[in-house]
């Protein structure tokens, strides 16, 4: 009987832990996103729709920066310090919470240099 109970005790806390990971993914965070950005580009209203916009393992750098000001509000900060800021990358259709994930450098020069001559 001293066994059972803690293998008893060791099952709920394992339990506990996989209900903690599961709230974290908050549908209601994901309609409120989808519902602010109706005009995102299909790729990030995709991975918002697959939670894989703030979650990637766990809650990574912008799912952090919603839960710490809120969604709107987090699109001031650079959670991911790529050098641009969580609205730019949803307007520029790049991954907020993924460094990696930066506007093509040849859009940008050649936006710039058609720009000269419109």
């Amino acid at each position: 009987m001293k066994r059972v109970i803690p293998f008893t005790l060791l099952l709920a806390v394992l339990a506990l832990l996989g209900m903690a990971t599961t709230a974290a993914a908050n549908p209601q965070v994901q309609d409120n996103w989808l519902g602010n950005y109706p005009d995102a580009c299909q790729t990030l209203r995709d991975a918002a729709s697959s939670c894989s916009l703030c979650h990637s393992g766990g809650l990574n750098s912008y799912g952090q920066s919603i839960a710490d000001h809120g969604i709107v509000p987090a699109e001031a900060f650079d959670p991911d310090g790529d050098g641009v800021t969580s609205g730019q990358e949803i307007l520029d259709c790049t991954f907020p919470g993924d460094e990696a994930s930066v506007r093509p450098l040849e859009s940008v020069t050649w936006g710039a240099i058609k720009n000269l001559y419109n």
